[in-house]
């Protein structure tokens, strides 16, 4: 994908405007070749999610396409104009899955978002989720969704709201720093009628308001060890409940969804620094299957079982006047499982898959006064085992791709008004 244009920019030294996602670095944000765009916290603080997911707060972004169904369902929007799974979601630099977690967090967990345009698959791994679309790719761009870190200011909210369909959402949210160490807390309730959406006549006819009820529970922390704050341990976790039905008996549903990073970073001197960082991304779903008559009967429940662990270390590496290094590996599990148990027999595994993914990567980035060149490269191998496709036996059991991915790019910053950038780069994702 090939990404090109041009920009004002704010200056190529250090500013107040500064960005990570390019290099995995806080840099100023004239001094990466692609194009960041950035939601400050002042950009944050007054956008109202109307369905409550997060990817509402970029839909007037460029090249952002965001198709929220509902308060009740995921995000299925584009980004770049090739689909939901050629743009990723991240969690302070790991992903997450693009279609539920913006759904299953809480804004107020997020400091800020940097959304890069055009493709990011060097430092930036695919997301090997199973459910929904499938894999994702940061071919089209990423976005980076920074956890709060440093709290400057003791802060305690409740907020309540009432509107159609009887939905009432209430809100408690609590932050504040001890010393060296900084922490919040949350907790969001909905509760909802919602709207008949059902077809007379047909499976999707409702006898009953479709009731959901979405619970979530945060919290996070973040502890310097130095004054210098060079050295940090941070966690956030966060649990969402999401229960309801569509409006019948016998068509309730039961969706969990736990998402957790661990991460450690600290300055080795002034010039090199180590990040590592660790997740947990568990997304357990059921529903119930009936048989539409009359009088309903219960024909099944089903669920999905999808767990995803992925694990990030790199260093940075500042060279000469203002060249800079960034070397990492990165790795992922993923175990995925779909079940059936009819009321007329047993239960019964659809699909039972597990996925490794493993990368090295590298990306050198080199500034020439108002010239900065960057190019990257990134060796990825991801093996599939499954043990069941459709209930049976699959005719390869097992499968494995390597490839050679590439980034690179140009830009050159005339003045302190107008630069001129090229991005371009490759990705893949498993047939």
């Amino acid at each position: 994908m090939v990404t090109f244009g041009q920009q004002a920019v704010q200056d190529t030294l250090p500013i107040n405007e500064v960005v990570i996602t390019g290099a995995k670095k806080i840099q100023s944000a004239g001094n990466v070749t692609q194009q960041i765009d950035v939601l400050t916290p002042a950009d944050l603080k007054p956008i109202i999610l109307g369905n409550t997911n997060i990817t509402e707060a970029l839909m007037y972004q460029p090249g952002m396409s965001v198709s929220v169904l509902s308060r009740n369902d995921a995000n299925w929007g584009t980004y770049g104009g090739i689909g939901p799974k050629y743009s990723t979601y991240m969690l302070s630099g790991i992903p997450v899955d693009a279609f539920i977690d913006p759904m299953a967090l809480d804004l107020n967990v997020v400091e800020r978002i940097e959304i890069e345009r055009g493709p990011a698959s060097v430092l930036y791994p695919n997301y090997l989720s199973q459910d929904f679309a499938g894999n994702q790719s940061p071919l089209a761009g990423t976005v980076n969704m920074l956890l709060k870190s440093k709290i400057e200011e003791q802060k305690l909210m409740a907020s309540t709201s009432y509107g159609s369909f009887n939905t009432f959402n209430g809100q408690l949210y609590f932050q504040d720093s001890y010393k060296k160490l900084n922490y919040f807390a949350g907790i969001n309730y909905e509760i909802s009628d919602y709207t008949d959406y059902g077809t007379e006549n047909s499976w999707l006819n409702m006898q009953d308001n479709p009731q959901y009820t979405k619970s979530k529970f945060y919290g996070g922390f973040t502890w310097f060890a130095d004054k210098a704050e060079k050295n940090k341990l941070s966690f956030f976790f966060n649990k969402t409940f999401h229960v309801g039905d569509a409006g019948r008996v016998y068509r309730g549903f039961n969706h969990d969804y736990t998402t957790m990073n661990l991460g450690y970073s600290v300055s080795l001197n002034q010039k090199t620094a180590l990040n590592m960082t660790f997740g947990l991304r568990n997304y357990v779903r059921t529903w119930q299957e009936s048989q539409f008559n009359t009088i309903d009967s219960l024909l099944s429940d089903n669920g999905v079982n999808q767990s995803i662990l992925p694990f990030d270390l790199h260093l940075t590496y500042e060279h000469g006047k203002a060249h800079l290094l960034t070397i990492g590996t990165d790795y992922q599990n993923a175990s995925y499982e779909t079940w059936s148990d009819p009321v007329a027999g047993e239960k019964q595994y659809g699909n039972k898959s597990i996925a490794l993914q493993a990368g090295i990567y590298a990306q050198e980035e080199l500034h020439f006064k108002g010239l900065i060149i960057r190019a990257g490269l990134r060796y990825s191998y991801v093996k599939n085992n499954i043990e069941l496709i459709s209930g049976g036996q699959p005719g390869t059991s097992s499968e494995d791709w390597s490839r050679l991915l590439w980034s690179g790019g140009l830009k050159y910053n005339f003045n302190r008004l107008a630069s001129l950038f090229f991005n371009a780069g490759n990705s893949f994702m498993t047939p």
